[in-house]
């Protein structure tokens, strides 16, 4: 029995070991690593300089790199931290030099970095020796298949609907607005044809009896109807394309943006609610990229056809215009009436979205309290808000625009009747009537996307307007040696409220292992607020290295900083990149290094495929313990230089608990752990107390026992 169970044993570590040997090289493909770009003598001055390169692209010229950084990905770092620019590792495709949207870092096969720039006509260019080279098929082999993608940052600044069009505008180049308009005006010139055709088939044609003329019209007939075909293909083509760069470029800077704003932006909005005003995005992207603008151009260039019906007949350039005028205001004022159902229809739409996800979110409270009613009821009273009777213009346009149709005809009759018009010049005119009538109709027929684009914009506002967490102008944070400074911190979350930091002060030295403890609502998360640049205090400063907090930039600070927060959550994703997502570029060794530190590695031997275990959003099918222990693992594994623990070990058992405390002692970088529980923070070089927002007492544990004050009764409650 003990062989056989050996055995067995044997099988499962050697499945394992298959297991995580066919893993690796599934997934280190995709991982991000600082070799994918590849180092030589002079290397860091030659990336430098193609980063400059890819930031005039956008625009932007005053990034200086420093000097002494040590590999690429620092540079980049760099770059997206004084810039705004965002990057994304990507695998080159077939034909990938054919159409050039978004600018790329590669290497070439000698290990030189060369910054590849979208062409104005497509495709891609790069710089060499003085010279702009264009990249064919016959070049393209040169540069490896693992590059980076840039993408176009939105200003680090509020913005307003005038800023946001014309950041839009930047996705496409002044060729393109040339081409399209010469594209559109041919494709107008040539419906011209087709009018004077007909006047002269039924003037001179017809009434001679003869066919010798009727080869050479058919064939004008055809050339015409096939250019005017290619013309809209060529159009429709080139507004895809362009819709293409529109998107790419605004959906990524809108999210960019939303990532971007301060924490208490988004105590304001639901998750559901957030998400629709961030979609928005794809709408407006949707309408100006579809059959807007192709659309536009055909109605505005058909302005033509109205010099053409002068010419024909002047007597019904004027019964046409009304017709076509009197159309054109039925429909804009349909298009205004929609505009506002479709702002109400958004913002409840956005409401209802917030609902839905915090009612599924929270389902099983729901029927653990047997409100599913209330819970009903609740959703149907928004639900039935949507549901208005649109306004009586709505119902009847389609009647109204008819009976104008209708009207006009007998008008246009009537008139052509007393002009005694003859019927070559009126065949002629209705053709060209009907060509400047179908570019109008055409124009009205997409009122519906033009009465979903002010509501669109509106959806988008609140994100555009905020104001993101960083200006761009910070010093970036490289290092942090774990000195800490609080000086006279006044905080709290409203005016009217009492302040929940009152003048708080606190020194902490680099190395120093310390525990804050306090009552409830004392102040003791806040605080950690506030250092991490969540909150920023009502009066007073924060210094890290003896450097104003406010001058900082935050994504850098944060970097340095391995946090776990009271309510941290898990990604949808397997448990390595769980671990990593703040330090991509850790290998698998390194992720199970930090888990091991944790206290999460057994656990994670236990699962069926290990390391890449597969976890649901908020970590599903894990306990709470486990959750805990892999933040734990996430917040080690970028080797920070300072520690913030809120309540990280609350939910670990005591064997644990003990490994997470021994690894904390056993670091050497500043650690600041907020709990409860006294045998997390009994060893802590200084334990503090606080009350009512400030420090009443501070000292080792033994020092405060001694002291017979708040914090002894507190450790008294526990011990007994």
């Amino acid at each position: 029995m003990n062989t056989f169970s050996k055995q067995i044993q044997e099988k499962k570590a050697n499945d394992a070991r298959i297991l995580d040997k066919v893993s690796r090289r599934i997934y280190e493909p995709l991982q991000t690593k600082k070799e994918s770009i590849g180092q030589n003598d002079g290397f860091m001055e030659r990336t430098a300089s193609e980063l400059s390169d890819i930031c005039l692209f956008f625009g932007i010229s005053n990034v200086e790199f420093p000097s002494g950084m040590q590999d690429a990905e620092s540079l980049m770092q760099f770059m997206m931290s004084e810039s705004g620019i965002l990057r994304r590792k990507v695998v080159l495709t077939k034909n990938w030099w054919k159409d050039g949207v978004t600018p790329l870092l590669c290497s070439d096969i000698h290990g030189n970095a060369v910054a590849l720039l979208p062409a104005g006509g497509g495709g891609y260019q790069y710089h060499a020796d003085g010279k702009t080279i264009a990249v064919t098929q016959n070049n393209a082999g040169q540069f490896l298949n693992a590059c980076y993608c840039f993408y176009q940052p939105m200003p680090n600044t509020g913005m307003t609907t005038k800023d946001f069009i014309h950041f839009l505008c930047k996705s496409f180049q002044s060729s393109d607005v040339i081409w399209l308009l010469s594209i559109s005006l041919l494709a107008g010139l040539l419906g011209l044809i087709m009018p004077k055709l007909n006047q002269f088939i039924f003037h001179s044609v017809v009434p001679s009896g003869t066919s010798k003329e009727l080869f050479g019209i058919g064939v004008l007939i055809v050339g015409t109807v096939f250019m005017q075909a290619f013309c809209q293909l060529a159009r429709a083509m080139w507004v895809m394309r362009i819709g293409n760069k529109m998107e790419l470029l605004t959906v990524s800077g809108i999210w960019s943006r939303v990532l971007s704003l301060p924490v208490r932006f988004f105590e304001d909005y639901s998750s559901g609610e957030l998400s629709d005003r961030a979609g928005a995005v794809n709408t407006i992207c949707a309408i100006l990229g579809g059959q807007l603008v192709p659309t536009l151009l055909s109605t505005i260039f058909s302005v033509v056809y109205l010099f053409e019906i002068r010419s024909i007949s002047p007597t019904l350039l004027g019964p046409s215009l009304v017709i076509v005028l009197c159309i054109v205001a039925v429909n804009l004022a349909v298009t205004y009436l929609q505009m506002k159902q479709t702002a109400h229809n958004n913002h409840v739409e956005s409401r209802l979205s917030g609902m839905v996800f915090e009612l599924l979110g929270g389902i099983t409270k729901i029927k653990a309290a047997g409100a599913e009613t209330r819970a009903f009821e609740k959703w149907a009273k928004v639900y039935s808000e949507k549901k208005q009777i649109p306004n009586g213009l709505l119902l009847c346009s389609e009647a109204l625009n008819a009976a104008m149709t209708f009207g006009g005809t007998i008008l246009l009759y009537r008139t052509a009747f007393l002009a005694e018009m003859s019927a070559s010049d009126y065949i002629a005119f209705h053709t060209a009537f009907g060509l400047i009538t179908a570019a109008v109709m055409a124009m009205l027929s997409i009122s519906a996307q033009l009465a979903a684009l002010k509501p669109a914009l509106e959806m988008l506002k609140p994100i555009l307007e905020a104001e993101p967490e960083n200006d761009g102008y910070r010093n970036q944070v490289t290092s942090l040696t774990g000195d800490i400074d609080v000086n006279q911190v006044k905080f709290r979350y409203q005016k009217n409220l009492p302040y929940v930091l009152n003048g708080l002060n606190l020194h902490i030295e680099p190395g120093d292992y310390i525990g804050i403890v306090g009552s409830s609502g004392c102040g003791k998360s806040t605080l950690m607020r506030i250092l991490l640049g969540f909150e920023k205090p009502e009066s007073g400063s924060v210094y890290y290295d003896m450097q104003d907090m406010n001058g900082l930039d935050l994504r850098t600070l944060r970097r340095r900083i391995g946090v776990v927060p009271q309510n941290g959550k898990l990604f949808s994703g397997d448990i390595y990149s769980n671990i990593v997502i703040c330090a991509p570029w850790l290998s698998v060794d390194e992720a199970w290094e930090a888990a091991e530190r944790s206290g999460f590695a057994e656990d994670i031997k236990q699962m069926p495929m290990g390391m890449f275990t597969m976890l649901s959003e908020g970590g599903g099918g894990l306990s709470g313990g486990q959750k805990q222990r892999l933040l734990i693992a996430r917040a080690l594994a970028g080797d920070p230089d300072l520690i913030m623990f809120d309540e990280a070990t609350s939910a670990l058992d005591n064997i644990t608990q003990e490994l997470v405390v021994k690894t904390l002692e056993n670091m050497t970088c500043t650690r600041i752990v907020i709990a409860h529980r006294l045998s997390t923070i009994r060893n802590c070089s200084r334990i503090i107390y606080m009350h009512q927002g400030k420090i009443v007492e501070s000292g080792t544990y033994e020092e405060l026992m001694q002291l017979d004050g708040k914090f002894a009764k507190m450790a008294e409650r526990q011990l007994v």
